[in-house]
């Protein structure tokens, strides 16, 4: 029946144009939708200043929403001073240091400097998390006039350990020793960072006991399995968040984790209406398509074809058709998410640099759903010319 099928594609190609074409569009919608939904959940960006740390604590930041998605809050939910120690103290946790983040401009001349990225004063304790490295003889701040630089910024700056720098924090600028240029392993990161005492850093991010820490780095003991540590710290910190892998980039980009989610919803509520008027379509087509054939059909059943060989050379038809279509649109799929992708990133509804998940998932279930789709209507479509009475075939041949 394949071999007839086979023939039959190829001996009326004009016919099974439009089938092909819906199939293939179909393929192509579904994948490019896909890949968005797919980055909604795992896209984003991998983790710069938490690299170094196995398992990153965060506050909870999603409000619970009953039979709805959660809301994502606007601002950061601290963890209190005393989730250092507890998270410290717990077996299977080598070190853990804990991380404030506050926007700094550095200032020049009486003006604020450019600079090529966004500025971020941190704690020098959590410097261990990327892990930055001191450069030379330099040192680590150690009062609240001291301050270590990025080598990146301090080369643009055009500092060194000794110098002075004027940084200003909520349009309040204050002067600071230079004791150290800091490094850290792979390309540039989004930020550019500089490191204050643990206390300064505090101070200026406005940080009070019920919440000092934006969020704790921690890195596991040796032969520490981090999925079992970021469970025991969750049971230890029952109001916080564990996060392993990639989702560390998340609590280090605040922007990313809101994006993630007003992706995935955006992407999930249009998917599901543009896929159903998708399948829709290629139902049509395909009905169209084999209603067309009727006579063709008549004509079998005149010579003694039966009912279950007429539907078994339209589903056999539809198999090959469609297989091939789905596998061609699941293609160029990808680089329509990816266009999608941009254009998002382009209006504004996604950061610059979020980046999608382009995994196997979204083709293999575009070619998957087109194929269900086809064969269903196939079925559909093929049950009447099978159940024509070969005299009435004989008739209408």
């Amino acid at each position: 029946m394949r071999d007839i099928a086979r023939k039959t594609i190829k001996g009326r190609k004009a016919g099974f144009a439009g089938a092909f074409l819906a199939v293939l569009l179909a393929s192509v919608l579904v994948t490019a939708l896909g890949v968005l939904v797919e980055s909604g959940i795992r896209g984003g960006l991998p983790p710069q200043r938490y690299a170094g740390a196995d398992i990153v604590v965060s506050g909870v930041q999603a409000l619970p929403v009953v039979e709805d998605a959660d809301l994502v809050l606007s601002e950061r939910v601290r963890l209190p001073e005393s989730a250092l120690d507890e998270v410290a103290g717990l077996p299977g946790v080598e070190s853990a240091a804990g991380d404030v983040s506050v926007p700094v401009s550095v200032v020049a001349g009486g003006a604020v400097a450019e600079t090529s990225r966004p500025v971020a004063g941190h704690g020098w304790s959590a410097a261990a998390l990327t892990p930055f490295t001191l450069d030379g003889d330099g040192a680590g701040p150690e009062r609240d006039d001291e301050v270590a630089l990025e080598a990146g910024l301090a080369s643009s700056l055009g500092l060194s350990a000794g110098d002075r720098v004027e940084l200003a924090v909520g349009g309040v600028a204050s002067s600071y020793e230079v004791t150290g240029v800091v490094s850290r392993d792979g390309g540039d990161a989004r930020e550019s960072a500089v490191f204050l005492t643990d206390e300064r850093a505090g101070e200026l991010a406005g940080t009070g006991d019920t919440g000092r820490w934006d969020a704790i780095g921690v890195v596991a003991a040796e032969g520490e399995s981090a999925g079992e540590l970021a469970d025991r710290i969750a049971d230890a910190l029952p109001g916080a968040r564990t996060h392993t892998g990639d989702a560390r980039g998340n609590v280090e980009f605040f922007d990313i984790g809101q994006a993630r989610s007003e992706l995935t919803l955006m992407s999930l509520s249009l998917a599901g209406t543009t896929v159903l008027i998708a399948m829709f379509v290629v139902a049509g087509t395909l009905a169209l398509s084999i209603q067309q054939r009727r006579r063709e059909f008549a004509l079998l059943r005149a010579v003694g074809a039966t009912r279950g060989q007429v539907r078994r050379l339209v589903g056999a038809e539809i198999m090959q058709l469609g297989a091939v279509a789905a596998v061609l649109g699941a293609i160029p799929g990808y680089l329509v998410g990816i266009a999608m992708g941009r254009a998002f990133a382009g209006s504004g509804l996604l950061p610059a640099d979020f980046q999608l998940a382009l995994g196997p998932v979204p083709g293999l279930a575009a070619i998957v759903l087109c194929l269900v789709t086809a064969r269903l209507a196939g079925w559909v479509a093929a049950r009447r010319p099978a159940r024509l009475n070969p005299v009435e075939a004989l008739g209408e041949s």
